[in-house]
C-alpha cells in the first residue's frame, strides 16, 4: 500500500512476486519467520536448520512444520516434509499435522499413516519410522476389520445409522462367535460412512474401536500371532544348525537366496510368574472373598444386565416400528395409491402395509431374543467353570499333530462397568496366568473357539488346596523354564518362504552382536513333517534330475505339472481345470515347443508330448513366465544345475562372469535398477 504526501489517500499496488528460491533464502537467514508453500514447494529448495553467511551457529532456529493439509500422493508429502529434515542439519524438525475436532477426521490420519508405513516398508523394511512422526491409533488392516465387524454385530443401533455397510443383516454369525469370517476392508468401508453420525457418537465409535484394537494385538503378541510388524527381541542367538529348506534363484538380490531353516539357541525373554507373584495376583483378584461368592455374584450382575438392556432393546424396536405404522399414510407409494386408484385401494394398501412392518417387527425381535440367547448360554457356561484360582490347562499346539497342556491358573473377568453395554462379550476379558515364557493372556471373551478350547482341556483337570497349587506351581516352573532354549528361525529369502511357514517376523541378535531379521517359527514348533529332508528348488536349477528320471518315472512341480519320460519324449500333464492348469497349456511359447502345438484333454487332465531337445527352452519358460519348483531331496542336491544365468518374474537377466567386466557400465546400471524395482513391487505386495 503506497499513501500520498498529506496521508489522506493510499494506493494498493499489487504484490511483487518473490522467486522461490530467494524465499527460501531469506528464511534460512532469519530474514523471515514464516514460508507457506504447497505442492510446488515439496521439491528442490531446502529449508532445514543449518547455519548460513548471516545465521551463526548459535542463531540458528528449530524448524516446525505445520501441514494443514496433508497431499493424496504420499511421495510429494514426504518430500515436502522433506524441505526441513535433511543431510547437515544441527537440530531435528518437528511436524505439526493440524485437524479439526471433528472425530471422523481421525480417518484421514488413519490413511496417511497407512500410506506412511507402506512407503517405509519399502525403503527401509521398518514400518515404525511413521509414527516418530505421525503417531493415530490405526485399525485400518485386517485385525481392524473383525474387531469393526464385531462392533456392528453388536451395536445394531449403529449398523442401522450407517445402513449396514458390511450386509450383516443378511448373516447368520453369532454376536458372541469369532469363528465366521472377517469380511475384507471392513474397517475402511466402515469407517468411511461415520462421518454421517453425530459428532459424540463418531467420538464413541472411535474409542471404542481403538480400545478393542489395541487389546487384540496385546493378545495376538501375547500369544505370537501377530503379524503386521516386524518385532525387535534380543534373543542373542547361537545357530545351532541349519539347513536350506527352499532354493533361491540366484540372482544378486535378496530375493534370489535361499530360504534357510535354522535351529538356534535362544534367550526366553518372558519367565512366568513366580509363586509369591502369582499368590499375590488371586489374592488382589479375591479380595478376601470366596472365589465361588464372587463367581456368583458376577452371575448375579450379568443376569440383571442382559435381561435390562434385552428390554431396552425391545422397547426400542417397538416404538421404531409404532411410529413406521404411524407414518404409513404419508408415504409416497401410499399417497400415489390414494391419488391414483382412489379411498379403497388406498385403505387396502395401508392394511397390507402395516401387515408387512408387523411381520418385520416380529422377525425383529424374534431375532434379536436368539441372538441374546445364543450370547447369554456361552457366557454363562464361561462364568460357571471359570472362577479365580481354578486349575486349569492352556493348549499350545506342537505341530506333531497334538497339543502340549501347560498349567495355568484363572485369575478372573475383567467387566468395565462404565461402558455402554459391559457384558458384551468383546467388552469381558479372561486373565489367566500360564506357566511358561507366555506368562500371563487377557483374552476376549468374543474368542470363543479358544476360551471354548482352554474349557475342554480342562474339565477334568482336579481343583486342589491354595497351598498345593501354588505348590505344584513352583515346582513345574523350576522344571521346564530356562534362560535359554533351542528356536528355530528361519533367514536368507523370508519372502518366499513365508507364504508356506506360519511365523513371526523378527529382527533379533545374534550372540556375536549382530542385528538379523527372519521368521520366528512358534516356541513349540518342531520342524517334522513340514521340513524332513525335502528342499523346494526353482525347475531351472533342476533340469539335470528332471532330465535324468527314467522311463514311466515322473516329477512333479509345485503347481501340479507333471514330467513323464518316454523314450525320446516327456508327457506332460497337467489339470485340465483353467484355473490350476489353464497358464501352462494356453502358453503361447510353451504350445510352440509341444507337438502338434496343442494340449490334448484326456479325462480331467491336459496332454502334450514334448521333444528332449525342447526340454531346456521349456524349463527356461516355466520359470521366467511361472515361477515353478520342484521338491526333492537334500542328497540330490549335489546334482543340480548350478547357472551364472538367473532368471525372474519380469525379465531374463544375463549376468556376466566374475572375471568379466561388464562391457557397457550403463546397461549394468540398467539392470541393476530393475532388480531394485522389483524388490520394491514385491515387498508392497
Amino acid at each position: 500500500m503506497q499513501l500520498n504526501w498529506k496521508g489522506s489517500k493510499a494506493l494498493i499496488l499489487a504484490r511483487k512476486r518473490i522467486n522461490t528460491n530467494d524465499a527460501f533464502r531469506q528464511f534460512n537467514n532469519n530474514e523471515v519467520d514464516v514460508l507457506m508453500i504447497n505442492q510446488s514447494g515439496s521439491t528442490g529448495a531446502s529449508a532445514h536448520a543449518i547455519p548460513t553467511a548471516k545465521v551463526s551457529k548459535e542463531q540458528v532456529k528449530q524448524r516446525v512444520m505445520i501441514v494443514l493439509q496433508a497431499e493424496l500422493d504420499i511421495n510429494t508429502e514426504v518430500q515436502k516434509r522433506g524441505r526441513i529434515n535433511r543431510t547437515g542439519q544441527i537440530m531435528k524438525p518437528i511436524y505439526d499435522y493440524v485437524t479439526s475436532a471433528i472425530p471422523a477426521e481421525k480417518r484421514l490420519m488413519m490413511m496417511l499413516q497407512k500410506k506412511l508405513k507402506s512407503l517405509d516398508a519399502n525403503t527401509t523394511s521398518n514400518q515404525k519410522q511413521s509414527t516418530k512422526i505421525l503417531d493415530v491409533p490405526d485399525f485400518l488392516n485386517k485385525y481392524g476389520d473383525k474387531i469393526v465387524k464385531d462392533y456392528l454385530l453388536e451395536n445394531k443401533e449403529v449398523n442401522d445409522l450407517l445402513d449396514d455397510p458390511l450386509h450383516l443383516k443378511n448373516s447368520k454369525t453369532d454376536s458372541g462367535s469369532n469363528e465366521s469370517q472377517t469380511l475384507e476392508d471392513a474397517a475402511h468401508k466402515v469407517s468411511g460412512r461415520v462421518a454421517v453420525l453425530s459428532t459424540k457418537m463418531q467420538q464413541d465409535f472411535y474409542n471404542e474401536i481403538a480400545e478393542r484394537y489395541n487389546d487384540y494385538v496385546e493378545y495376538l503378541k501375547q500369544i505370537g500371532d501377530y503379524d503386521l510388524e516386524v518385532e525387535a527381541m534380543n534373543l542373542e542367538a547361537e545357530t545351532v544348525s541349519a539347513k536350506v529348506i527352499k532354493m533361491g534363484k540366484g540372482s544378486d538380490s535378496a530375493f534370489g537366496e535361499d530360504s534357510t531353516l535354522e535351529t538356534v539357541r535362544a534367550n526366553v525373554l518372558k519367565k512366568p510368574f513366580t509363586k509369591t507373584e502369582l499368590e499375590n495376583l488371586i489374592n488382589e483378584s479375591l479380595k478376601a472373598k470366596d472365589p465361588h461368592k464372587v463367581q456368583d455374584e458376577l452371575m448375579e450382575e450379568y443376569e440383571a444386565s442382559v435381561s435390562d438392556r434385552l428390554k431396552l432393546e425391545e422397547t426400542e424396536t417397538n416404538t421404531k416400528y409404532e411410529e413406521l405404522i404411524r407414518n404409513i399414510p404419508n408415504e409416497k407409494k401410499i399417497q400415489k395409491i390414494l391419488t391414483k386408484q382412489g379411498e379403497g385401494a388406498w385403505r387396502q394398501a395401508i392394511t397390507e402395509r402395516e401387515k408387512e412392518l408387523t411381520g418385520a417387527r416380529d422377525l425383529q425381535l424374534q431375532n434379536l431374543r436368539k441372538t441374546f440367547d445364543n450370547r447369554k448360554q456361552y457366557l454363562e457356561k464361561a462364568f460357571r467353570f471359570f472362577y479365580i484360582s481354578r486349575n486349569i490347562r492352556y493348549p499350545i499346539e506342537t505341530y506333531n499333530g497334538g497339543n502340549e497342556l501347560v498349567p495355568a491358573v484363572f485369575l478372573g473377568f475383567v467387566v468395565d462397568k462404565k461402558k455402554k453395554n459391559p457384558y458384551a462379550p468383546s467388552a469381558i476379558k479372561l486373565r489367566i496366568a500360564i506357566a511358561n515364557s507366555s506368562k500371563y493372556l487377557a483374552i476376549p471373551a468374543s474368542y470363543s473357539e479358544d476360551i471354548m478350547t482352554i474349557i475342554g482341556a480342562s474339565a477334568d483337570v482336579s481343583q486342589p488346596s491354595m497351598n498345593v497349587l501354588l505348590h505344584e506351581w513352583e515346582k513345574y516352573t523350576k522344571e521346564n523354564n530356562t534362560d535359554r532354549r533351542i528356536r528355530h528361525i528361519i533367514t536368507g529369502n523370508l519372502l518366499q518362504a513365508f507364504s508356506d511357514f506360519k511365523g513371526k517376523l523378527v529382527s533379533y541378535t545374534t550372540l556375536n552382536g549382530e542385528t538379523k531379521k527372519g521368521i520366528l517359527m512358534p516356541e513349540n514348533w518342531n520342524p517334522g513333517e513340514q521340513v524332513q529332508d525335502k528342499v523346494v528348488v526353482p525347475i531351472l536349477k533342476a533340469a539335470p534330475i528332471i532330465k535324468s528320471i527314467t522311463q514311466n518315472s515322473h516329477i512333479v512341480t509345485n503347481n501340479g505339472l507333471s514330467f513323464f519320460r518316454t523314450g525320446n519324449y516327456f508327457k506332460l500333464i497337467i489339470s485340465a481345470s483353467r484355473s490350476r492348469g489353464g497358464d501352462i497349456y494356453l502358453d503361447k511359447e510353451i504350445l510352440e515347443l509341444v507337438e502338434k502345438n496343442n494340449f490334448e484333454k484326456v479325462s480331467d487332465k491336459m496332454v502334450a508330448m514334448l521333444p528332449e531337445k525342447n526340454m531346456d527352452k521349456l524349463l527356461e519358460i516355466l520359470q521366467s513366465r511361472h515361477g515353478c519348483s520342484v521338491t526333492m531331496q537334500s542328497y540330490q542336491l549335489k546334482d543340480l544345475k548350478d547357472d551364472a544365468i538367473t532368471y525372474s518374474n519380469r525379465k531374463r537377466i544375463e549376468l556376466p562372469p566374475d572375471d568379466e567386466e561388464p562391457q557397457n557400465e550403463v546397461a549394468m546400471l540398467e539392470l541393476e535398477a530393475e532388480a531394485l524395482a522389483l524388490e520394491l513391487e514385491l515387498l508392497a505386495a
